[in-house]
């Protein structure tokens, strides 16, 4: 049984807003609906297994694609897109047991993205710190951003 975790009972809270989730989270599974492109049009693209985010109770939030599967997803002509994403990036977030706003500034990542493993030349990718909506438990983080585009789906390391 999953029980959501909310808002913290004290009247001291810490930075972060939900203590739920604090703590070390391993990804899932990532699913984006549009939020890479290839030749100007939308790829819809999942995967990123492995990813791992921090959530420290001052509200600190890291994420780092060391180890992580690339996303994959299929372009207009039915050819295979597999974008491999590096890095670390650095972000602030507060919760309020629903919602949550990162605070930070955007981050360029190392990005390799082949088509049919032909290296597509000069593929970027960043992140930018977003809000969304999300749901927490002991072992389980869900996380949908605001636009809709991209769903996260983590567990407790």
């Amino acid at each position: 049984m999953s029980t959501a975790c909310g808002p913290s009972q004290s009247s001291s809270k810490p930075a972060i807003g939900d203590t739920c989730l604090v703590g070390s989270w391993t990804l899932a599974h990532e699913e984006n609906r549009s939020g890479y492109a290839y030749a100007g049009t939308p790829v819809s693209v999942n995967g990123l297994h492995s990813a791992r985010l921090t959530l420290a109770a001052d509200g600190t939030e890291t994420e780092t694609f060391a180890e992580s599967d690339p996303l994959v997803g299929t372009i207009a002509d039915g050819r295979e897109l597999s974008i491999t994403i590096r890095g670390t990036y650095p972000f602030h977030l507060h919760s309020d047991g629903h919602q949550y706003v990162e605070t930070g500034t955007e981050t360029p990542l190392p990005t390799t993205a082949p088509i049919g493993g032909v290296p597509i030349p000069d593929y970027h990718s960043s992140y930018t710190p977003g809000r969304g909506t999300y749901v927490c438990s002991a072992r389980n983080l869900t996380t949908a951003e605001a636009s809709s585009t991209q769903t996260d789906s983590w567990s407790k390391s």
